[in-house]
């Protein structure tokens, strides 16, 4: 398994610290208002590395905390004239509704950052007691940036780079840093404000100290994975890094994973921007399953990704509503036919030869799925499975719709029968940790109603097996030139303005690689989907093609000048197929403008 390692700014094979456990820590919200969909970016993705982790086999301890001491959510308490504890605690429960509703799975611990302070407090005496971090003359506590000489090294900056970020960070005190660069550990409560008891000041603690301690606390001084959105990489998580190495003299966490932002019309949704899209609006319009897929289909996580309702509501159409409407086709003739998959057994030499190639691309794209989330690859699994799903839909369904229809239950029913079956449960086995409700509601009825021995949950399977002696990869490349040649056949009639219903009398077909030949058995297949009475395998299409040439003005406008028509009159009389099979010979033709070869 392969992991993008921010830190080194390469996918990286992961080997955990401890076999066959995992230990991740990802950071939560800051709960003073409402999450939106950019603040449910995270927390999917990570929900889906940390079901992958569980399907692969390993025990994860995954922790993620709420920041629920804040500036904002102070100023909230005092715009709303309640105590800061209502808020959070408010805005806590808010947002554990938003995740069930979008079927995340809570962390094995919720820390949250009030109910740690004493150990935010410890860790800081041992960073001052360290030369880490030093006392100003007002109580606040700095963290001594220079006393850590890899600073840095997570955003890939030097300090100079660095500086910018970090002036903004003002609090009282600021004279007393001893560089500009130094951030705050804990700072002397203002009026109004909550506030501890600590050596130094009665005040409250920074905000970065309290993801070091929390996840010190709930998962050791080091972790496999730490994770959280790309803003967070400066100044939080280089803040962290620093803290906790200085502290406990270890690496912090060998693996860092990063989410791109979600933008509205380029710009970074957010709360305080104003353009944040409540996820209660957006689940209740699209379900949680399609906002779970737009994230993994629209782009790779760590890149920023585009919000809007017609994107998400284009990806549900593609994969979800076709692998819905497939499983709603075997459900309806297999109720008329009270088809029970447990009183038959999948007989792979007795199959047709569309039954192999659907269980071949099956566990095809199985493998493939496995391969693109162990190399960090989401987005292509994603492709994986919509490919698959549209062509068991729009080929195979179609395909043997007749034999669903057949009366009684011959071989050749039971048969087909038994791969889409097979081919529904395994790829929504596959699918789960992206789209967990559909797939659990497939499974419950497809596996659990006929076999109460069955895991009680699709999310309690094992990850489906890849079955090597299925795969053949020759009936699937025929089987991809088959479709390739039905696609452009009818976009031909199509242009053409032919109707199906009209039989033609010869098609001619060439393959840009490979051999232009196909075993009889495909050509029958294309025959009768185009309704075409002959097909014709050419080497040579010369004579079916035609080439014209215009010169490109910003190249040849200055060289030719005044003489520029003559060649757009030349040009225009050349033969065409003659000068192309001239440049794919030598590369070059001779043209005669105005009496001079050029």
């Amino acid at each position: 398994m392969k992991i993008y390692n921010t830190l080194s700014k390469r996918e990286e094979e992961f080997v955990p610290l401890e076999e066959g456990k995992v230990k991740i820590y990802v950071c939560g919200p800051t709960v003073y208002n409402l999450i939106h969909i950019g603040n449910a970016r995270p927390m999917i993705f990570f929900d889906t590395v940390r079901r992958y982790f569980i399907y692969k086999g390993y025990q994860v301890n995954f922790v993620s905390n709420f920041t629920d001491v804040d500036d904002k959510i102070i100023n909230r308490a005092i715009e709303e004239k309640v105590s800061a504890d209502e808020i959070s605690e408010k805005y806590i429960a808010e947002c554990k509704k938003d995740m069930e509703g979008m079927n995340i799975l809570p962390a094995d611990t919720h820390p949250q950052a009030t109910k740690e302070i004493a150990g935010m407090i410890d860790m800081i005496k041992e960073l001052i007691d360290k030369g880490h971090a030093y006392v100003s003359n007002d109580g606040t506590v700095y963290f001594r940036v220079k006393s850590f000489p890899e600073y840095g090294k997570l955003s890939h900056k030097n300090i100079d780079e660095l500086q910018s970020g970090l002036r903004e960070l003002k609090v009282s005190g600021e004279n007393d840093k001893e560089a500009s660069y130094d951030f705050v550990l804990w700072k002397p409560k203002k009026e109004g404000e909550p506030y501890w008891e600590s050596p130094w000041s009665d005040g409250r603690p920074g905000w970065h100290i309290e993801c070091s301690v929390m996840s010190k606390r709930y998962l050791g001084e080091q972790i496999d994975i730490h994770g959280g959105g790309e803003d967070l990489v400066f100044p939080h998580h280089e803040n962290e890094i620093a803290q906790s190495e200085c502290c406990n003299g270890k690496v912090f966490a060998n693996y860092w994973m990063h989410n791109g932002m979600i933008n509205i019309d380029n710009v970074k949704m957010s709360k305080s921007k104003g353009n944040a899209v409540d996820p209660f609006e957006a689940l209740a319009k699209h379900g949680a399953d399609a906002i779970r897929w737009y994230f993994y289909a629209n782009s790779a996580p760590w890149l920023p990704n585009r919000f809007s309702d017609k994107l998400v509501t284009e990806g549900q159409s593609k994969f979800m509503s076709t692998l819905w409407n497939t499983y709603a086709f075997f459900v309806l003739y297999a109720n008329i036919d009270e088809f029970d998959a447990t009183k038959y057994k999948l007989e792979y030499d007795k199959l047709a030869v569309i039954d192999k190639w659907l269980l071949s691309k099956l566990n095809s794209t199985i493998k493939a799925v496995e391969d693109n989330l162990d190399n960090y690859r989401i987005l292509e699994t994603a492709k994986a499975l919509l490919n698959f799903v549209d062509e068991m839909s729009n080929w195979y369904v179609r395909r043997c719709r007749n034999r669903f229809w057949a009366k009684g239950m011959e071989q050749d029913k039971i048969n087909a029968y038994l791969t889409l079956y097979t081919a529904l449960v395994e790829i929504s086995k596959a699918a789960a940790p992206m789209i967990p409700f559909m797939t659990e509601e497939i499974y419950q009825n497809l596996v659990r109603s006929i076999d109460k021995t069955a895991p009680e949950s699709i999310h309690l399977c094992d990850f489906p097996k890849v079955d090597e002696s299925h795969i053949d990869k020759e009936l699937e490349d025929n089987m991809e030139k088959v479709l390739e040649i039905v696609v452009l056949g009818r976009a031909g009639r199509n242009e053409a303005n032919i109707k199906n219903r009209q039989p033609i009398g010869n098609m001619y077909v060439n393959f840009a690689t490979g051999k232009n030949t196909l075993p009889e058995m495909y050509m029958d297949i294309i025959k009768e989907e185009l309704n075409v009475k002959n097909i014709t395998m050419l080497d040579d299409v010369s004579k079916f093609s035609g080439y014209t040439f215009k010169p490109q003005l910003r190249t040849l406008g200055k060289r030719f000048g005044s003489r520029l028509n003559a060649l757009k009159e030349v040009l225009a009389n050349v033969d065409g197929v003659k000068v192309m099979a001239e440049l794919k010979e030598t590369g070059k033709t001779v043209l005669n403008v105005g009496g001079v070869d050029e």
